[in-house]
């Protein structure tokens, strides 16, 4: 498949056929109303090779991607560019005064509206990483759409620039470009770093 027909202005059609979760299609979340037309002219892909780091949480992406409808693939992507595939991943949010953890980096705060419990430290823990950052992206997504859904996640809510972009605009490309990519290594493999 040409990659420029996949990021260009037809991209969003594109994108509503390849993002199926199960039996359930995404074409509704990717509505005209949670997006401004002008996105789709910001999609751009970026250059991303599979990780064995990141592939090696393909299971824990399969397990809470179905239980939460959203796409292993995604899960992963969403991995590679918050952590790299690290556990301990740490990145201090300043403006927010918390911090971001583990693989999908998770904040502690957004874990506790999640309904979690426990100690800051175990957001580090794979499994209850996944799980929370999976189940924040599939509220993110129900509630702004896809690609608003994948901007919110980064950013709390989808935030645009004078263009009509995402202002986290590179964010989203890398997630998107990470995403074909793993679909790609799910679905049968390639070469992996």
């Amino acid at each position: 498949m040409d990659e420029r027909f996949f990021y260009g202005l037809g991209g969003i059609v594109l994108l509503a056929s390849l993002f199926v979760l199960g039996k359930q299609a995404y074409a509704e979340t990717i509505s005209k109303k949670h997006v401004p037309s002008s996105v789709e002219k910001c999609l751009s892909p970026v250059s991303i090779w599979p990780l064995s780091k990141v592939l090696r949480w393909k299971d824990l992406a399969q397990k809470y991607g179905d239980q939460f409808h959203v796409d292993p693939a995604l899960v992963l992507a969403i991995i590679h560019v918050e952590s790299n595939g690290i556990p301990n991943a740490y990145r201090w949010e300043r403006h927010l005064n918390d911090a971001s953890r583990g693989l999908m980096q998770v904040l502690y705060r957004t874990a506790q509206k999640l309904g979690f419990t426990g100690d800051k430290k175990q957001l580090y823990d794979p499994d209850t990483n996944i799980r929370l950052g999976t189940q924040y992206l599939a509220q993110q997504i129900s509630r702004y759409g896809l690609l608003a859904g994948i901007a919110a996640y980064n950013t709390g809510r989808p935030v645009y620039d004078k263009r009509g972009c995402f202002a986290n605009q590179n964010y989203v490309n890398k997630v998107m470009s990470a995403f074909h990519v793993y679909k790609k290594e799910i679905q049968g493999g390639s070469h992996v770093w």
